[in-house]
């Protein structure tokens, strides 16, 4: 019992000392607000895309949580103009249910980075007219290495977030289908290119670098 105590006295302790230290990093910061500097993704990075590991049985799909442990690469699919509503889909076998994570890093040492939202651009070589752009709303926290509470990746200070419908929303899949004829014939190569927007506990606004998915357009 009186183990116990002690465990929780020191607790106690260092949880003090870490919002103590937090506070003077603030107080130096100023709070200001304004834009950080993030070459390269120093402070604020896009690491990739992930999936979980999946298991497919007829129309049975049961999807593992990625971690550091036993996430997988998943930096290119496929979708189909005549069959894709949105990509990835969670109840399509052939729209990487389970994939479409994007891990994000949060580098600072004691402050939290709150992630607004991910800006993706998209390019399609040889078409004749430029793809809309879009916006994905997330309101994700990554708290930093030296939190007291591990993330669900497993790693401090990294994220997994799975954009369910966003790498190619619904509203994409219209304008592909919609403006076939100013488009290379199928199958074709689209990429989309992801960039997140975050603040930082003091107000400093970070954006990650950029990060890309491929995609093979197919009939």
């Amino acid at each position: 019992m009186v183990v116990g105590e002690m465990s929780k006295t020191k607790r106690s302790a260092v949880r003090r000392v870490y919002a103590f230290s937090l506070a003077l990093l603030l107080s130096a910061c100023g709070g200001s607000g304004g834009d950080g500097e993030n070459d390269q993704g120093i402070v604020f990075r896009a690491e990739g895309f992930v999936r979980g590991p999946e298991a497919i049985e007829e129309d049975r799909i049961r999807c593992t949580e990625p971690t550091i442990q036993n996430a997988i690469v998943d930096a290119a699919g496929t979708i189909y103009l005549s069959a894709t509503r949105f990509f990835p889909d969670r109840n399509s076998a052939l729209g990487d249910p389970c994939g479409g994570y994007i891990a994000l890093q949060n580098n600072l040492s004691v402050m939290a980075i709150n992630v607004a939202d991910i800006l993706v651009r998209y390019e399609v070589p040889g078409a004749g007219i430029a793809l809309p752009e879009n916006t994905i709303t997330l309101g994700l926290t990554i708290l930093p290495a030296s939190a007291f509470v591990e993330p669900s990746s497993g790693q401090p200070g990294l994220v997994y977030s799975q954009l369910v419908g966003q790498i190619v929303p619904a509203q994409m899949m219209v304008f592909l289908n919609q403006n076939e004829n100013q488009l290379p014939t199928p199958p074709y190569t689209m990429d989309a290119y992801f960039r997140a927007r975050g603040q930082a506990d003091n107000g400093t606004r970070y954006t990650s670098n950029e990060i890309g998915f491929r995609l093979t357009v197919s009939r």
